[in-house]
């Protein structure tokens, strides 16, 4: 719809980053995700839809319960596929921000939760960021 309304659209990271944060985990780490992925697949979608419904309320408990969840998000994950992502998105962000036009950043509900959230982050380096409901 951006693109169509004429207005730019920019990522904060290349298509593989995400990819390469999950690769540079130890394995043992690498198969607590693939197992989680595994159980929320055989929950018949049960476990996003329960994230969706959280982040959709804006219920920030509900939300933390699930993306804390050390069954599957063990904190080297967090670390490794939220935290340092988050850092570096700081300066992509500001340089976005640093411009005359009004900007709209989107992210995955679990870059907004836990330690180095990216809220936090933002408001470190002197950003007001909130949540759009």
């Amino acid at each position: 719809r951006f693109e169509k309304d004429g207005e730019g659209v920019g990522a904060l990271e290349g298509p593989l980053d995400g990819l390469s944060a999950i690769a540079s985990l130890a394995e043992e780490h690498q198969i607590i995700m693939l197992q989680a992925a595994i159980e929320q697949a055989l929950s018949g979608g049960e476990a996003i839809g329960d994230l969706y419904n959280a982040w959709r309320s804006g219920n920030q408990s509900d939300l933390a319960a699930f993306i804390l969840d050390p069954s599957q998000f063990h904190p080297a994950i967090h670390d490794a596929v939220l935290t340092k992502r988050n850092q570096a998105w700081i300066d992509p962000i500001l340089a976005y921000l640093d411009t005359p036009e009004e900007e709209f950043i989107a992210v995955g509900a679990g870059h907004l939760i836990g330690p180095g959230d990216l809220i936090t982050l933002l408001k470190e380096a002197g950003v007001t960021a909130e949540r759009l409901h």
